[in-house]
């Protein structure tokens, strides 16, 4: 079962400095468990699979099917209302143009928020990072470095890691 072993910073510098010695030490970057009460954008906080996302894509793909659904929506309801047409077009986009433009704005809309969900994991749910203790000593400090191991010689070198580099406090979870 692996093992987490979490150093809390105060620093940025520092937390960084925790990254690149466990990265250093042979401890795999998509291993390295980073945390931090501000964003920071240095991308070597960044975990390896950040990576461009598709949701523009998926956005323009759902603002076609919108606007296809809205037209056909508003046309076929009118053709088969019978109105008596008075010499003018049943299915007219002026008539039809705030339904129309309301579903494309629906379908990306929709686009996007099912993208993000997607992407980004949720809605499953992950067991907690943190004990009630060290979210409170993370949310004082602001940083937390660590790495899940599931061997014994990765613990000492990830705690004595944590520990040259600076760490407040370090701590263990199963």
């Amino acid at each position: 079962m692996a093992e987490r072993i979490l150093g809390v910073f105060e620093t940025s510098a520092d937390a960084l400095r925790a990254v690149r010695g466990l990265v250093g030490a042979g401890i795999p970057r998509d291993g390295v468990i980073i945390g931090s009460t501000e964003p920071i954008l240095d991308p070597e906080f960044l975990a390896p699979e950040d990576r461009k996302t598709r949701m523009s894509l998926w956005a323009i793909a759902g603002a076609i099917l919108g606007c296809a659904i809205g037209y056909s929506l508003t046309a076929t309801a009118a053709q088969l209302m019978g109105l008596a047409p008075g010499g003018q077009p049943i299915v007219s986009l002026w008539a039809f143009a705030i339904v129309i433009f309301e579903l494309t704005a629906l379908g990306a809309i929709g686009g996007t928020v099912i993208t993000f969900f997607r992407e980004t994991g949720l809605p499953q749910r992950r067991s907690a990072i943190l004990d009630a203790q060290v979210a409170r000593t993370f949310a004082d400090a602001g940083f937390i470095v660590g790495a899940a191991v599931d061997r014994s010689e990765q613990v000492v070198v990830v705690d004595r890691v944590l520990r040259e580099v600076g760490a407040k406090d370090v701590k263990y979870q199963r």
